[in-house]
């Protein structure tokens, strides 16, 4: 670290010293050894020479161009996490990058600007809504791609018939939308977008009504998963406790990845974890191997139960649910079948309130599960 110290622009290595202390004082010697070796080392090594800004916008720029771009990433979440760099919404920079790109593929400039406005005032600011507590997921990140791309698609379709977003019609959008796969209907708010900006007059995109996936886990079915797995001292701890999330109490893997060293707790000697409004007490083996999480986070100084490759980030849902179905946990059978037996037994608001869902979701799972509200007020009180 001295020698890069010494052979770095003095304004930049002043600006990076916080990363470079954090290198120098690893605990593992031999991970920053072999890190120092890979792409990353290139980019750190620009910035000390001054020939990369440290800046957001000097990344941005190098991982526009960069045949690695995941090492761009990488080092930006590091110096983030270091105070390096501030903290911002990498979710919604990633998408701006993204849509500014590839809207460039529209011909027509008028369409252009209209599926670029879509993109910044709609998409963009539905991924900006999420909280900081609880980012994007990838799910939610790759909808927003989807629903950009299928409006580019629909004006680059325009296009070869010598037509514009503006001369749309009820006939083309439906002759559009079915002569492609489903994801075509994913157009819908784009063609709304367009009616309220009054490009085109009122159209309509039904949504896709057909199939109904697989039924949920029995409870006979879901209760041997839960068993096998938290009876595994073999498995992984984050396997363990995510799978027991998401069969007891219906979470999604997005939130159980997001959750803090602070969500667990422990109540009259008992282990529990905050998901809405409270503690809830968690049965046993999972309460220990919730400690066992917290415990090993806050050894090593980390702010979520679930730590990630990347500094300051927490394992990504679709990891976890990968991981999971090795042992033949399939996340929406599992936690609908978790959702249903919890309404059964409880009403709606308290549903909601103990668990984090919204109250209107919690209703329509209270009403499908043959449930009724005559005991809220008592439980409610007790």
């Amino acid at each position: 670290m001295q020698r890069l110290r010494q052979r770095g622009d003095a304004h930049a290595v002043s600006v990076l010293e916080p990363y470079l202390h954090a290198l120098a004082s690893a605990p593992n010697a031999a991970t920053t050894m072999r890190w120092m070796h890979g792409p990353t080392m290139a980019l750190l090594t620009d910035l000390l020479a001054g020939r990369l800004a440290v800046t957001h916008a000097a990344l941005d720029e190098a991982q526009g161009s960069a045949a690695d771009c995941g090492s761009v990433a990488f080092l930006r979440a590091a110096l983030t996490h270091h105070g390096v760099l501030e903290q911002r919404d990498e979710a919604s920079a990633s998408f701006a990058r993204w849509h500014q790109h590839a809207t460039m593929s529209v011909v027509s400039t008028v369409d252009r600007a209209h599926v670029r406005a879509y993109a910044t005032w709609q998409v963009a600011h539905q991924l900006a809504t999420a909280t900081p507590r609880r980012p994007p997921s990838p799910s939610q990140q790759k909808l927003a791609r989807s629903q950009v791309r299928q409006a580019i698609t629909l004006a680059a379709w325009l296009h070869m018939q010598h037509l514009q977003l503006s001369d749309l019609r009820q006939d083309l959008i439906d002759t559009w939308v079915t002569q492609g796969s489903s994801t075509r209907r994913s157009v819908r708010p784009f063609v709304s977008w367009l009616e309220r900006c009054g490009v085109t007059g009122r159209l309509d995109v039904a949504w896709n009504r057909s199939g109904h996936g697989p039924a949920p886990l029995s409870d006979r079915d879901r209760f041997a998963m839960l068993r096998r797995l938290l009876l595994d001292s073999s498995a992984d701890s984050r396997d363990r406790f995510a799978g027991g999330m998401l069969l007891l109490y219906g979470q999604r893997l997005s939130h159980t990845v997001a959750l803090t060293v602070q969500d667990i707790t422990t109540v009259n000697d008992q282990v529990a974890v905050t998901l809405g409004r409270g503690p809830i007490l968690l049965p046993e083996p999972l309460g220990a191997i919730a400690r066992e999480l917290r415990d090993a986070a806050a050894a090593s100084d980390r702010a979520w139960l679930f730590g990630g490759r990347i500094a300051g980030r927490h394992l990504t849902a679709e990891r976890v649910r990968v991981r999971l179905k090795a042992y033949g946990i399939t996340s929406r059978q599992g936690r609908q079948g978790a959702l249903l037996a919890l309404a059964a037994k409880l009403p709606a608001a308290i549903l909601a309130e103990r668990i984090g869902i919204y109250p209107a979701r919690a209703a329509q799972w209270v009403r499908a599960a043959g449930a009724t509200y005559d005991d809220y007020v008592t439980l409610r009180t007790s």
